[in-house]
C-alpha cells in the first residue's frame, strides 16, 4: 500500500535543507539547474506548510481578521508576568487552563505548538476566563491553524477524504494533497461533527 510515511514539518524542512547544502556552490550549468530545482522545491515546501491560506479563508468566511477573535498562545511568551507566571510557564498555564474540548484536542492533534490559539481571553485576577467547554465543543474549528505535515495520510484515506494513492508519492506530493484547502476544511468539519463517547474521550 503506497501510503506516504508521516514526517513532521521540521523533518521535511531538515531533509530539504540537507539537499540544498549537498548541492551548494554549483559550478556547471547542469549543477546550477539541479541546485535551482532543489531551492524551488524548498520554497514550495514553505508555501505548503504556511497557515496563511487558512487565515485568509477565516477572513473570507467571517468578514473579520482572525486576530480580532483569536490569539496565538505563544504571543504571551513575551508578555509581562500574569498570575505569577512568565514566558514558557505563562504559555503553558494559559493553554492548560483552556477547557478540555474539541477545539483544544483538535489543535493538539493537528496543529504545531507554536500555532496553538485561544479565543481572546478575558483576564480577571487571579484567573483567565475562557468560553466554557460546552461552548468550545460547539465552536467552529475554522480558527485552528492546521499543520498539513501533522495530518496522517492514512487518516485521510480512512475518513474517505482522499482516495488511496495508486503510486508512491513524494513528500512534496503528499503534502500538496494534505495542504489542499478542501482537505483541511473537510477534516475540520468531520471533527466538528464528531460526538465524544464520554468525558474527555
Amino acid at each position: 500500500m503506497p501510503i506516504p510515511a508521516n514526517k513532521s514539518a521540521e523533518q521535511l524542512r531538515s531533509a530539504m535543507d540537507r539537499a540544498v547544502d549537498a548541492k551548494a556552490l554549483p559550478t556547471t550549468e547542469s549543477e546550477h539547474d539541479a541546485f535551482d530545482a532543489i531551492v524551488e522545491e524548498r520554497q514550495k515546501l514553505n508555501t505548503l506548510l504556511s497557515t496563511t491560506p487558512q487565515l485568509n479563508a477565516f477572513r473570507a468566511a467571517n468578514g473579520i481578521d482572525w486576530s480580532e477573535r483569536f490569539v496565538p498562545v505563544e504571543n504571551f511568551r513575551r508578555n509581562i508576568p500574569l498570575f505569577g507566571y512568565q514566558g514558557v510557564k505563562l504559555v503553558e498555564h494559559l493553554w492548560n487552563n483552556l477547557p478540555a474540548s474539541k477545539f483544544k484536542r483538535f489543535q493538539e492533534a493537528f496543529c504545531e505548538k507554536g500555532d496553538y490559539c485561544v479565543p481572546r481571553p478575558n483576564f480577571a485576577a487571579p484567573c483567565v476566563q475562557y468560553p466554557s467547554a460546552a461552548e468550545l465543543n460547539r465552536a467552529s474549528l475554522s480558527a485552528c491553524l492546521v499543520s498539513p505535515a501533522r495530518i496522517p495520510f492514512k487518516l485521510l484515506i480512512d475518513l474517505g477524504i482522499v482516495p488511496e494513492p495508486k503510486t508512491t508519492l513524494t513528500d512534496i506530493e503528499a503534502l500538496e494533497i494534505k495542504s489542499h484547502p478542501r482537505v483541511i476544511a473537510t477534516l475540520k468539519a468531520i471533527w466538528e461533527a464528531a460526538e465524544p463517547f464520554g468525558t474527555n474521550n
